[in-house]
This record gives structure tokens, C-alpha cells and sequence, in this order.
């Protein structure tokens, strides 16, 4: 009895920034609250310094309301900014905290902030709200006030990490756009001198790359990593097109600990709004997929098929949360090499934690990245295609 199914593979081991903006500056795609008609916008990307906050409503075009604000205040010369492009740049505008004041900001506690443009500005002239570094030209995370364009590609897959040193390897890394690189299932001790994420030109790391904060916005060198599945952006004034490769480099050793390589002919994605959200704002969620984007598993393997992967399953931050809503699965390919089994996907059963791990509740198990994966499978019954999720137990 084979039919089709969305199935879940759970594997289980037996061992230079363009200021022109794509962003859709059509003000009636911009998502309203019921009732109010008050612009809602996503929260602050989270890029350095604990910066995040709740959702940031327009209250009319001069006054910006931030739910839920939190900074650590250590940005050495940092303040509200906004300007044009697809990136916060140095060209923008300081805008004055809650108070009136061009002082520097203060650290936030999840306090609500309620700020207005100055001068002649008003949202509809500008591109972006920032929190951003003049001293350091760093943007430590930003919003959007006009929604990122629909359709376009999630990114381009690169090959993983080379594992050449202190145990540095991942998944397939993904070029979600000429700024933003997602590392998934990242692995390392933690213990190589002065290391960093760093990029450059030329065929491998060198000391002539530039480096790179990590997903924390934070230079320090790198703490231990243990599957973790991490968002990267490239420093100011550097995109993905002037780039040769992405590695992990200690500044003390001159020593390449492992790294991927950029393709010339790569066609990573333009910037284009939030890289972890969808044009209607679900927040995406990357899952590791075990056939190619256009096949799934038939009775004989991978094979073609036009069915749209649609995985269903709840995401949780610990077994014990809430299920988090409105989330868009985008799958990235990485094969299992590796005896399998296969199992519905039942939500009663499993649920995938945002730590990019798999909860199994009977048996109460936890499975990491490496151990599983997601797929659709062909169930065949009756000569008709049917297909379901389910999960592939190794």
C-alpha cells in the first residue's frame, strides 16, 4: 500500500549596499489592523545588542509607536534612524527618542516608545526605521514601512562549511539575499583563538577578508555552537556581490577553520524586506528537505513531481510552549546517507522546536538536525497519487 503523502523525515543515526529600494511602495499593500486602519509593521530584525521589539504601528504619518522595545544601550553612538534603500546607510536621518532628545539611546526594557519624524519627514518618505551606529556605521536591526515584494526566490543553497578545524561544519548554507546568510545546523567547539565569521575575495579565507558580526550583532570571538540554526548579515557597505567566500577565520593564527564558497554565477536574491518573513508576513521557518526542491519520494526513491512542498507540523520554542502561528516552511536539501524508516506526521506526536531540533512526545525524545529530515511522499494507492507529511525515522 503506497499513496501519496507531505511526509516527515526524521533520520535517526544509528551511530557595495544599492540605496534604490525593491521594496513595493504601494501604501495600500501595507497590512492595517481591523478597525483602526492604523499601519501595523513587523518587529525590529534582531541584529546586535538585544535589539527587538514587539510590532511597530504607524499612528499617523509623523508618529512611530514601538510595542515592547528592548536594548542593551551599549551602542556607542546609537539613535533612532530612518532613510531610503532597500538597507538602513549612513545617509539616513537621526530621528529623536521618546522624549524629544538627539541624545544617544538609553537601554529599553520592553518599555513602549512612541517617537515622531522630524523636519518635513513623514513615512511615507522614507524606506526604513532603524536602530543604527554612527560611530561604527552598524545597523543593530531595522523595519520596514512598506511590505517586501511578493514572489522571487527564498535563496540560493551553498554548499556547507568544509570542515577543516575545531570541529567547524553545517548544514547547507543559504544565500537568503546579498545581505543575509542563513547557516543552519551550525557545529563548533568554541575553542579556536580570536575566531570569526569572516568574508572576503580570493579562493579561500585570508588575512585581507573582512570580518563579520555574529548572529548576535556582537565581535567577540565565537562561543560553541551546537546545531544551532543562525541568521548572518554582512557588515555596511558589503553584499554577497563582491564576495568570494563566507568561512570561519582566527585573526590570531591566520588560520582557516572552514569555509563556502560564493559562486560568480550565484542568483542570490536582490534585498528585499525582512529575509525571515513572507511577503503576507509570515515569519519563515527553514526545514531540511531530503529530496530536491522539485522531487519527492516515490516507491523508488526520489523522484519529479509538481506537488508543492507543504509541510505541516507545530513549532514550538520548547515542548512545553505555545505553538507559534502564521509561519511559512521553506525547505532547504540535504540527503541523509543513511538506513530509514518512515512515520505519518502526526502534530499529536512530533513537534519541531525552534532550535531547529525534533521533539518525539511517546517516546519523550529529542532528535537534532542532523537525525531527521522532511519530505512528501507518494502513497500510490490505487493506481492514484495521494499525498500526505510524514517522518523518515533512521
Amino acid at each position: 500500500m503506497f499513496g501519496c503523502y507531505i511526509i516527515f523525515v526524521l533520520c535517526l543515526s544509528i551511530s557595495t549596499i544599492s540605496v534604490q529600494s525593491p521594496l513595493n511602495v504601494d501604501q495600500n499593500e501595507i497590512k492595517k489592523t481591523a478597525g483602526n486602519q492604523k499601519t501595523v509593521l513587523l518587529p525590529f530584525m534582531q541584529l546586535a545588542h538585544e535589539l527587538r521589539s514587539g510590532p511597530i504601528t504607524i499612528l499617523d504619518p509623523k508618529t512611530i509607536f514601538i510595542e515592547d522595545l528592548h536594548y542593551d544601550g551599549k551602542g556607542p553612538k546609537a539613535h533612532f534612524w530612518v532613510g531610503n534603500g532597500s538597507w538602513p546607510f549612513d545617509n539616513g536621518t537621526i530621528v529623536p527618542d521618546e522624549n524629544g532628545s538627539m541624545e544617544i539611546l538609553k537601554a529599553y526594557n520592553g518599555q513602549n516608545v512612541t517617537i515622531k519624524l522630524p523636519s518635513d519627514l513623514t513615512t511615507d518618505r522614507v524606506d526604513y526605521l532603524a536602530v543604527w551606529c554612527i560611530e561604527h556605521k552598524h545597523n543593530f536591526g531595522h523595519t520596514y514601512f512598506r511590505k517586501k515584494t511578493p514572489g522571487g526566490s527564498f535563496g540560493v543553497q551553498l554548499e556547507p562549511f568544509k570542515q577543516l578545524a575545531h570541529g567547524l561544519r553545517s548544514g547547507p548554507i543559504v544565500a537568503v539575499g546579498k545581505k543575509t546568510l542563513f547557516v543552519p545546523n551550525l557545529h563548533y567547539d568554541g575553542e579556536g583563538l580570536d575566531a570569526h565569521f569572516w568574508v572576503g575575495k580570493g579562493p579561500e579565507p585570508s588575512p585581507f577578508g573582512i570580518l563579520v558580526f555574529n548572529e548576535k550583532g556582537s565581535l567577540l570571538p565565537l562561543p560553541k555552537y551546537t546545531g544551532q540554526s543562525i541568521y548572518i548579515s554582512l557588515p555596511h557597505n558589503v553584499t554577497t556581490d563582491s564576495l568570494d567566500y563566507f568561512g570561519v577565520w582566527s585573526m590570531i593564527h591566520k588560520h582557516n577553520f572552514g569555509h563556502t564558497v560564493i559562486p560568480k554565477n550565484a542568483k542570490i536574491p536582490p534585498i528585499n524586506g525582512n529575509p525571515r518573513y513572507t511577503a503576507d508576513d509570515k515569519e519563515i521557518v527553514r526545514v531540511k528537505k531530503c529530496c530536491p526542491v522539485d522531487q519527492i519520494l516515490e516507491k523508488t526513491g526520489c523522484g519529479p513531481s509538481a506537488h508543492k512542498f507543504n509541510l505541516t507540523i507545530n513549532v514550538r520554542e520548547r515542548v512545553d510552549s505555545y505553538a507559534l502561528k502564521n509561519l511559512e516552511f521553506v525547505p532547504f536539501v540535504q540527503p541523509i546517507n543513511c538506513r530509514h524508516k518512515t512515520h505519518p506526521l502526526d502534530p499529536k506526536e512530533f513537534i519541531l522546536l525552534t532550535s531547529g531540533s525534533l521533539a518525539i512526545l511517546n517516546p519523550d525524545q529529542v532528535y537534532p538536525m542532523d537525525e531527521y529530515c522532511f519530505e512528501t511522499v507518494n502513497l500510490n494507492e490505487n493506481n492514484k497519487d495521494r499525498y500526505r507529511h510524514w517522518c523518515f525515522c533512521f
